[in-house]
């Protein structure tokens, strides 16, 4: 059988549409088996992917969030510091438990009423032990008991020297020592042998005590530091990942190749069947 010329055209154009249907059904179905088998294999890709830059961000979080905590840590040492410094300040007037605290003490004589008792004199002054002999002297005493000041007079004498000796407990309170306490004692020192037998020398000793207090430093106050730690990445999920064509056509190259060169043989086919079966020479 044959057919005519126009009828020949209009079959022509009938194999040609035809063709591009099947080149078109054939990439289609190639796709379609191309994201079957691989859709498992592209998703454990993309999913190692997103594991690796998800680990990599946690490691930089971690890294921020421990600075950060360096940064905390630091700034709660110096705060500490800083109010143990301002309390400190704040009650350095104040009596330890302990009563102990630190004075200081400096002493003056006088001896121009010494009646030619002497002319030569020697000192020895204490208080609660503590030697006031190189002035000013600072020592411990116990803020919660008086304190005994002793003072010992001597008048050099090569034949025979004479002493005087007093002794006088003060009491008193933290405001006083704070203020300073002033004492006005006077020795006597009786000539006990020479021509000016029993005359008293009056000697006159001004001993000032004052409370010394310690002067603190008081560090700037710190600064919180800023929180500015990253956000904390989201570990992500293996059925969250979602494959398409891009992901098939980017990973399986060579397996699109193929599926083109199966569609054109599959239209090459489909052509000569229709010539074979349809077309009559």
């Amino acid at each position: 059988m044959k057919w005519k010329q126009g009828e020949s055209e209009g079959m022509k154009k009938n194999i040609d549409i035809g063709a591009f249907v099947v080149s078109v059904f054939s990439l289609v179905v190639g796709f379609m088996l191309l994201g079957y088998f691989n859709q498992e294999k592209i998703v454990n890709i993309k999913y190692d992917l997103l594991v690796a830059e998800y680990e990599d961000e946690l490691n930089a979080y971690d890294e921020s969030f421990d600075a950060y905590l360096k940064a905390y840590e630091q700034y709660e040492l110096d705060l500490c510091r800083y109010n143990e410094a301002v309390e400190a300040a704040a009650n350095k007037n104040e009596i330890p438990e302990n009563g102990i605290i630190k004075v200081k003490a400096n002493y003056s004589i006088d001896t121009s009423d010494n009646n030619s008792v002497g002319n030569e004199w020697g000192y020895i002054l204490k208080i609660n032990g503590s030697d006031l002999t190189y002035s000013p002297a600072i020592f411990s005493i116990n803020a919660h008991d008086p304190f005994t000041i002793c003072v010992e007079i001597e008048e050099y004498d090569e034949a025979n020297s004479d002493y005087g000796f007093t002794k006088e407990v003060v009491h008193y309170t933290n405001e006083e020592i704070l203020a300073g306490i002033g004492k006005d004692i006077t020795v006597n020192v009786e000539e006990g042998d020479g021509r000016y037998t029993g005359h008293v020398a009056y000697i006159k000793v001004h001993i000032d005590i004052i409370r010394e207090i310690e002067q603190i430093y008081i560090p700037n106050k710190p600064q919180k530091p800023v929180d500015d730690v990253m956000a904390k990445p989201v570990e992500p999920r293996r059925e969250s990942v979602n494959v398409d064509v891009f992901d098939l056509i980017k990973d399986s190259k060579m397996i699109l190749v193929y599926t083109v060169i199966a569609s054109a043989i599959m239209v090459v086919l489909f052509i000569l069947f229709l010539k074979k079966h349809w077309i009559s020479k």
